[in-house]
């Protein structure tokens, strides 16, 4: 019996093109890397017996959440100028933050203080190619 060949594949506006960004084929292991859909196209070259075939299979792969954890911030005396803001994503993508209410300003991962009150900061990761939104 002659073998059979996998390759991963991804359909795009040229027709199906080779592509090892989404996944990676070792032996008969698919290996999912990114979002997107990948088609796995299965040859055989044929032998003396047997015509060449060949076989695809699409597989759609959604995009994965990922959520945020946002380190508590204590309460501060107006004489606190600067709050330093610590949050992450699952995915290890960036944070940002952002005042959603109070006086503040957002600088980076720093919480500058322009008044007295409550201020409330929230924590978002706006997702990419593989990852979905979320917030804190």
């Amino acid at each position: 019996m002659a073998s059979v060949k996998l390759s991963p594949w991804i359909c795009g506006a040229r027709g199906v093109l080779p592509i090892f960004t989404r996944a990676t084929l070792a032996g008969n292991q698919l290996t999912i890397t990114g979002a997107g859909t990948v088609v796995v196209r299965a040859t055989q070259a044929g032998d003396e017996r047997y015509q060449a075939a060949l076989a695809e299979q699409s597989i759609q792969v959604a995009k994965a959440g990922q959520s945020v954890s946002f380190a508590a911030i204590a309460d501060q005396g107006y004489s606190t100028n600067v709050v330093s803001l610590v949050a992450s994503a699952s995915s290890g993508l960036t944070v940002g933050f952002r005042v959603v209410g109070g006086s503040a300003m957002v600088e980076g991962s720093q919480l500058r203080l322009t008044g007295v009150g409550t201020t409330s900061v929230a924590a978002d990761q706006s997702g990419n190619a593989n990852y979905l939104a979320a917030a804190s």
